[in-house]
C-alpha cells in the first residue's frame, strides 16, 4: 500500500463570509483512498484592523473515484462579530493518497 503526497494552494478572493472552493491534484497512479490536511494558511482583512471572532479553514476530499485525480473542497470563513468585512488569503492543503 504505497502512500503519495501532493500539495494544492487555494487563493481566496477578497470577499466576506464563507468561501467555498474546489481544486484537484493528479497522482502518478490510481488512487485507492485519499484525505486532505490543512498545511498552512494566511488570511487577512482587506481593510483596517478587526477583532477576529471566527477562523474556520476546513479542507476535505470530495472524490477520487479510482482514477489518478483527487478533488479537494475547501470551506473558509474569517470573520469578526458582524461577519461583513472582506478578507482574502492563501490556504495550502496537503493531499495524502493511498495509490496502486
Amino acid at each position: 500500500m504505497p502512500i503519495d503526497f501532493r500539495g494544492v494552494s487555494f487563493r481566496l478572493d477578497t470577499a466576506s463570509g464563507l468561501q467555498r472552493l474546489n481544486s484537484s491534484v493528479r497522482f502518478d497512479s490510481p488512487v485507492l483512498n485519499a484525505a486532505a490536511a490543512l498545511q498552512a494558511f494566511h488570511l487577512d482583512y482587506a481593510s483596517s484592523d478587526h477583532h477576529i471572532n471566527v477562523v474556520r479553514v476546513a479542507p476535505s476530499v470530495t472524490s477520487f473515484g479510482g482514477g489518478n485525480t483527487v478533488t479537494v473542497h475547501l470551506e473558509c470563513n474569517y470573520a469578526d462579530k458582524n461577519v461583513d468585512d472582506a478578507y482574502s488569503g492563501i490556504v495550502d492543503v496537503l493531499v495524502i493518497a493511498e495509490v496502486e
